[in-house]
């Protein structure tokens, strides 16, 4: 038996985007929120990475590392959450400001916020891709981005 079908091929190229992007564990946009749904985010830590356009598909996709399951279910910020994981936090809401004004095409903003991530967490990959997508388009005049929808075309498998 095999799997085949465009869940599998989506499934395939997501987990291909897991080195692109420097993480352990990607999931699709409808995946995240079904672990935020009914209290999963008091369990698991997410952030939204990109909106992606994978090789085969004509559609973007946003994409979310998993990055932390957190200890008993705990809310967000309990006391009782672990060091490591509110470290994760707040790497998450540094890069969704960066994140938020690139797709808002406030590059120069999500510029800045994209530095000051990499000052604090030089290693963070998907940073570093985030900060190459706003370099890639933050020259282009209003004409050029006028279709411009944020989204990354990854041609690789």
């Amino acid at each position: 038996f095999g799997c085949i079908g465009d869940p599998v091929n989506v499934a395939s190229r997501l987990e291909g985007l897991c080195k692109f992007y420097g993480t352990d564990i990607i999931c699709s946009g409808d995946t995240s929120a079904e672990l935020e749904r009914d209290g999963g985010a008091d369990c698991f830590l997410c952030r939204k990475l990109a909106l992606v356009q994978v090789k085969g598909k004509k559609e973007a996709t946003w994409v979310h590392e998993v990055m932390a399951f957190r200890d008993e279910g705990h809310a967000r910020r309990s006391s009782t959450a672990t060091a490591e994981t509110k470290l994760l936090e707040e790497l998450a809401e540094a890069y969704e400001s960066a994140r938020a004004a690139f797709h808002a095409a406030s590059f120069g903003e999500a510029r800045a916020f994209a530095r000051k991530v990499l000052e604090r967490w030089p290693g963070d990959l998907a940073t570093r891709r985030l900060l190459e997508d706003i370099e890639e388009v933050a020259h282009k005049t209003q004409e050029e981005l006028a279709n411009w929808t944020g989204a990354v075309v990854i041609s690789e498998k």
